[in-house]
Parts: structure tokens; C-alpha cells; sequence
């Protein structure tokens, strides 16, 4: 039997930094972080794309074609999640800079036995301040990636 915990899963991200930039961010030089603090009811979640569309003519002749995509994650932290200052710094440095540090990351679904290269991406919606209900609300994070590259765990 195998099980489809996630709470064995895993998810470092590692912002592309060049020159100057490490600078901003000097304790992200260079290094990968791992998420940590996810919500108790969502971690983080990977929308379904199109990777094709397909049109039927008039005639009734089915045509298709393949889409190139963007995928979109959404991280969902605990208002005390320490991730938070990292990503508040990523913003802060590209408020500095008026331009976008991208990031590379690995998730690794452990339970399954698959890690997913994730290449290219922009932190693309972020919560500014956590909702304040009797306790503080859980935030959002948004990263858009140009590529999902899944890979058995090794």
C-alpha cells in the first residue's frame, strides 16, 4: 500500500540573483530556501492548465493544436510563517530595483515518488497583510512558472 500524504512533501525555491541584486537580498545570495508554515487546511496547490485546444468545423472535422502555458502555483502560509519575510524581502528588492527577480524551485511529493522542477517563475500575487478575523487568517502567495518539469524522486 502506498500513501498520498503531502505532509512529506517539500518545496525550496532558489532566487536567480546576479551582481548587484545580491545585495538586496543578501540572505538569499546564492541560496535556496524552503517553504516552511503552510495553512492546516491548504499548502500549496498547481491550477490545471490547457495544453491543447481542440475546434470542430462546420464540416465536422476536429482539428487541435498545442498550447504553450504558464503554470500557476498558489502557496497558501500560516500568517507566522517565517516564508513570509523572505518573500517580503524578494518584493521589497524588486520595489528597489523596478524589475523582477526570478526564482528556480523543486517540489518533491515524496508519497508519490515525484519531484517537479519548477523553472522560471515571477512571485506574481502576493497578500500584503494577513486578514485579521479572531486570529490572524492564513496569506497567499502566487508564483506564475514558465515550466512544470516532473522527474521520479531519486
Amino acid at each position: 500500500m502506498t500513501t498520498i500524504t503531502s505532509a512529506n512533501s517539500s518545496l525550496t525555491l532558489t532566487p536567480r540573483l546576479a551582481g548587484v541584486l545580491s545585495g538586496l537580498l543578501p540572505a538569499l545570495a546564492g541560496v535556496g530556501f524552503q517553504v516552511q508554515g503552510y495553512a492546516s487546511d491548504d499548502a500549496f496547490a498547481i491550477e490545471t492548465v490547457d495544453s491543447a485546444e481542440a475546434r470542430l468545423g462546420v464540416d465536422g472535422l476536429m482539428s487541435v493544436g498545442w498550447l504553450p502555458r504558464l503554470t500557476k502555483q498558489t502557496l497558501t502560509l500560516q500568517a507566522d510563517s517565517p516564508t513570509i519575510r523572505y518573500f517580503e524581502a524578494l518584493v521589497g528588492a524588486q520595489d528597489t530595483i523596478r524589475d523582477v527577480i526570478l526564482l528556480d524551485g523543486v517540489l518533491t511529493l515524496q508519497s508519490i515518488g515525484t519531484t517537479y522542477a519548477l523553472v522560471k517563475g515571477a512571485l506574481t500575487r502576493i497578500t500584503v497583510v494577513p486578514p485579521a478575523k479572531k486570529v490572524l487568517e492564513p496569506v497567499t502567495y502566487e508564483i506564475t512558472w514558465h515550466q512544470v518539469q516532473p522527474a521520479p524522486v531519486v
